[in-house]
């Protein structure tokens, strides 16, 4: 009988550990695995998978193009002032800073 219980609860923590390594991410989002708390991959739409208890979802992020166009008034070297339109990226909520920049920052300005 105790043989019974024992096997129960070990079937039911095998059940939850199956089901907790599956998760799906939706369409338009990305999700960040991270491994003992260090960054590991992106997870792209659909259905994923975690090594249960060492892997976690650290945070999903919306893929939509968020912009935000500036308005930007800088003088030439002729005395010219000259009005441009600068589009910028808009905020999103990343959980990891970029490893490598190939200009020296982070910044991610389009003219």
């Amino acid at each position: 009988m105790a043989g019974l219980i024992i096997l129960g609860v070990v079937l039911v923590l095998a059940l939850i550990v199956l089901f907790s390594s599956f998760f799906t991410v939706e369409q338009q989002t990305a999700a960040l695995v991270e491994r003992f708390g260090k960054f590991q991959r992106v997870a792209r739409s659909g259905l994923n998978f975690k090594v249960p208890i060492i892997d976690r979802v650290a945070g999903r992020i919306n893929l939509r193009v968020q912009q935000l166009d500036v308005n930007v008034e800088t003088k030439t070297l002729d005395n010219v002032f000259v009005h441009t339109v600068v589009a910028v990226p808009g905020p999103r909520s990343w959980f990891h800073p970029r490893r490598t920049s190939t200009h020296g920052t982070d910044s991610e300005t389009r003219t």
